[in-house]
């Protein structure tokens, strides 16, 4: 029996306190949201990580009619999978818990704000998933980008309600920081901890000591093939919790408020 997840992207100022909105770029945000949940769907009902041509994501988001209260779009996911099935007995059996905290995670790493406490599942699915997450965060980027032009072109705001509960709000400062990215081409040799690596991609994340949290790392495909090993034995470092760390040389790229977004990989070494 299929299992339910409910999204509301609830619109808010401007045009929408008339319960309307600019065809445009109304219509293209809903696309960009929608294509955004599509692909971590995908994930969570097959493990398999999808951003081209035809996937089970696809087909699993459907669009309800829209609500006034400014203006609600209202999304229904419809998901078959057992989490437990595809990634373990740690992650449980209902799929809707899992896809809610997959999609506040991607959607505040995106935007720059602090993710909410991770629930049972997708702490569980991190602790052995986390460089896939971080693929999810890196191939969600230009979805969640689109799902911004309302903002300023018929709304001031949206929120992102999954189930209940409010995971995030879209405002001119999140468009403004997912929009504007500054690269800084300082090369920086830094030792730091993998937390998580998707080898298939090079997207991954790392604990930098100097910064005090994970920050998402990529890298081009000579890059990955020339030092991927290096963040594959780095992260089974990790997880065997013997305390090695990887010495990278990498570039940044920065919002406009200087904090850095994202690792450019360099090359890589065994500290």
């Amino acid at each position: 029996m299929a299992e339910v997840a409910s999204f509301k992207l609830r619109m808010t100022g401007g045009l929408t306190d008339f319960h309307q909105i600019e065809a445009y770029d109304g219509y293209t945000s809903l696309a960009g949201a929608a294509f955004a949940i599509s692909l971590i769907t995908n994930y969570v009902e097959t493990g398999e990580i999808r951003h081209r041509g035809d996937f089970v994501g696809r087909h699993a988001v459907r669009a309800l009619p829209m609500l006034q209260g400014s203006l609600i779009a209202d999304l229904a996911v419809y998901l078959k999978s057992c989490p437990s099935s595809i990634f373990g007995s740690a992650t449980g059996t209902s799929g809707t818990k899992l896809l809610y905290g997959l999609v506040n995670r991607v959607i505040s790493r995106n935007i720059g704000i602090t993710p909410a406490p991770l629930n049972q599942q997708t702490a569980a699915l991190l602790q052995r998933k986390d460089g896939d997450v971080e693929a999810l965060v890196a191939i969600s980027e230009p979805s969640l980008r689109q799902a911004h032009e309302v903002i300023g072109n018929g709304a001031d705001g949206v929120e992102w309600i999954g189930g209940v509960n409010i995971m995030a709000r879209m405002d001119a400062g999140t468009k403004s920081y997912m929009k504007s990215s500054i690269d800084d081409n300082e090369i920086v040799r830094r030792e730091v901890t993998v937390t998580g690596f998707y080898g298939n991609t090079g997207h991954g994340s790392v604990f930098d000591p100097t910064l005090g949290r994970n920050i998402p790392v990529g890298m081009n495909k000579d890059t990955l093939k020339a030092y991927g090993t290096f963040f594959s034995w780095g992260l089974d470092q990790y997880i065997n919790d013997t305390g090695r760390k990887v010495c990278i040389e990498f570039t940044r790229v920065l919002a406009v408020d200087g904090r850095p977004k994202r690792y450019v990989i360099r090359s890589a070494t065994e500290a």
